[in-house]
């Protein structure tokens, strides 16, 4: 019986701190959730360093100034702090290195002759240019290092857009594509626009077909194309 209540009150301990310290992590990422996933990682592990930092001292102090001998609370707040801050921050900058995203100067690009490939969703189908009786996504060569900062003057410049994301890369033999989906509001009459029950019957190359779909229906892939 003894044993069982002490089995009980180590959950309770367990139990709270996970709660207590998840608690500042939420708060957190609520604040940071719109930088890049490496960014997001560095202040996740800021924040759990921290903690870290704080039990150990509170803990050492506790135990050769005050003489106190149970420290439960401390191992159970020092193990939250270092399992929160082991799956936020390595998760976050796992897919920040996937991305190829550099933590304060935006998300880098391999060479500077990439592209960005851009699917425009508009209410309930899709712009899409034409060529030669073809239909495309708008492809534009990158003119700065930074693909996301590419993805933002090509917003400023087309007019109301509702959400950007970032869906993944496809990797070429001589060049990338950075391809995103962007919500607008804005018709452009220099685009053709294809209702989204319509888009696997158009005149589209296999390549492009697959591009779109996976802007679609996927996120952060990664296309090889270089073989």
């Amino acid at each position: 019986m003894i044993l069982q209540i002490e089995v009980l009150n180590l959950l309770k301990i367990i139990f709270l701190s996970a709660l207590a310290v998840g608690f500042f992590f939420m708060i957190l990422n609520g604040l940071i959730k719109k930088s890049n996933y490496k960014r997001k990682g560095l202040y996740n592990f800021l924040l759990g360093f921290t903690f870290i930092v704080l039990f150990l001292g509170s803990y050492f102090y506790d135990k050769y100034i005050f003489g106190i001998t149970d420290f439960t609370k401390y191992y159970a707040l020092l193990g939250s702090s270092v399992f929160y801050t082991l799956v936020l921050a390595g998760s976050n900058f796992i897919k920040g290195i996937r991305r190829n995203e550099r933590v304060f100067k935006g998300t880098k690009s391999s060479k500077p002759k990439d592209f960005i490939y851009i699917l425009l969703k508009y209410q309930d189908g899709f712009l899409l240019e034409k060529t030669n009786e073809k239909y495309l996504a708008i492809v534009r060569k990158m003119k700065t290092n930074f693909h996301d900062e590419d993805v933002s003057n090509f917003v400023k410049s087309y007019g109301e857009c509702l959400n950007v994301s970032y869906k993944g890369v496809v990797y070429k033999k001589d060049y990338n594509y950075y391809c995103y989906l962007i919500e607008t509001n804005t018709y452009n009459q220099k685009l053709e626009f294809v209702n989204q029950f319509e888009l696997t019957q158009i005149m589209m190359s296999a390549e492009d077909k697959e591009i779109v779909l996976s802007i679609i229906l996927r996120n952060d892939f990664i296309l090889d194309k270089r073989i």
